[in-house]
């Protein structure tokens, strides 16, 4: 066979291959669906908002963090939040703790939340075509609960609640427990409660003052050849009593 005769074979096999491929490729375009229009809104706007309660101007905290699971009271659920997207990146923003769409965190920030927990991915949204759906994110207020005339004056207008105690540490074997407010340290007077633990960084004691229940205790803890005290905290509001009243 000569080099002309090749030449026309190849061009004819790579037509009879290529054409129907990219044929295919067109009709796949054809019958893909198109771009949801709710994608071309600024994020904040495809937010929605689903809230039963509001926090006071006053008591409105400037962090939110995202919990795996609803908080130990004193807390109020203030409602949800619903964003729709891709389930993949809504699904890789679920599967990471620490994490938020932006936007999200922004609106929960302004709206006095201080927690966040994911409560699934509804991929069944009517309006929504398939492979998209809504990330579902709870709103939580933790404050420091029902305290006295004389505990608000004394605590000041935050204090640290213990969120977490790790296991095997200091705090575990102290007796800390999650839900504990921490409200002073011997060693610190007129330190402010959120900011015990970053002054205690270089110490092996601490002689912390912890509200439970309404109670007062002493909980001692060593840390003498450990790096930390195992302390989850978050720093929330001393509410006055009409304001509990009102989150009720």
């Amino acid at each position: 066979m000569d080099e002309r005769r090749k030449k026309v074979l190849v061009i004819a096999v790579a037509a009879v291959l290529v054409v129907p491929l990219a044929g295919w490729r067109i009709m796949d375009a054809l019958k893909a669906e198109p771009r949801p229009a709710f994608l071309d809104r600024p994020c904040r706007e495809r937010i929605k908002r689903q809230l039963d309660r509001n926090v006071p101007v006053e008591y409105r905290a400037h962090e939110l963090r995202r919990h795996a699971a609803e908080p130990r009271p004193p807390h109020v659920r203030l409602g949800a939040l619903r964003m729709p997207g891709e389930l993949s990146e809504l699904q890789r923003i679920a599967g990471k703790p620490d994490q938020f769409f932006v936007c999200m965190y922004e609106v929960g920030v302004e709206l006095g939340a201080n927690v966040a927990v994911v409560e699934g991915i509804d991929d069944a949204v009517p309006e929504l075509p398939q492979r998209y759906g809504e990330l579902i994110m709870a709103l939580h207020f933790v404050h420091a609960g029902e305290l006295s005339e004389a505990q608000r004056t004394r605590f000041g207008s935050k204090v640290a609640a213990v969120t977490g105690v790790r296991a095997g540490e200091p705090a575990e074997a102290g007796g800390l427990q999650p839900g504990d407010l921490v409200v002073a340290e011997k060693s610190l007077p007129g330190v402010l409660a959120c900011e015990l633990l970053d002054h205690l960084k270089a110490s092996a004691r601490a002689d912390f003052t912890v509200l439970r229940d309404g109670k007062e205790l002493q909980i001692a803890l060593d840390k003498t050849g450990r790096e930390r005290f195992g302390i989850d905290q978050l720093c929330v509001p001393v509410l006055s009593a009409a304001a509990v009243a009102a989150l009720r």
